[in-house]
């Protein structure tokens, strides 16, 4: 869903075959959030298109990121530093 920028509840429990409500029960009695499982996915999807070679603003839209901004406070919160620092301890 993602790939094609739609990252709603709502289309990923369409894909799923179950209606949202049933999307909505079964992150419940899994004790899951679909924004935890969102962000998840976005790193591990973020880590894939670096290794790659992919720049941040292209990695922020593959994500489905509103903007750069939006992009940058999530990479904070999943690494700790920003992106700029994040590339340079990579070198």
């Amino acid at each position: 869903a993602m790939a094609m920028g739609q990252v709603s509840s709502s289309i990923v429990a369409s894909r799923l075959e179950l209606s949202e409500r049933q999307f909505r029960q079964s992150l419940k009695d899994n004790d899951l959030k679909y924004r935890q499982l969102l962000e998840s996915e976005r790193q591990l999807l973020f880590q894939r298109l670096y290794d790659q070679g992919e720049s941040f603003s292209v990695i922020s839209q593959d994500l489905c990121y509103n903007d750069q901004a939006a992009f940058n406070r999530a990479f904070r919160r999943w690494y700790g530093v920003s992106p700029t620092d994040y590339v340079k301890a990579k070198l």
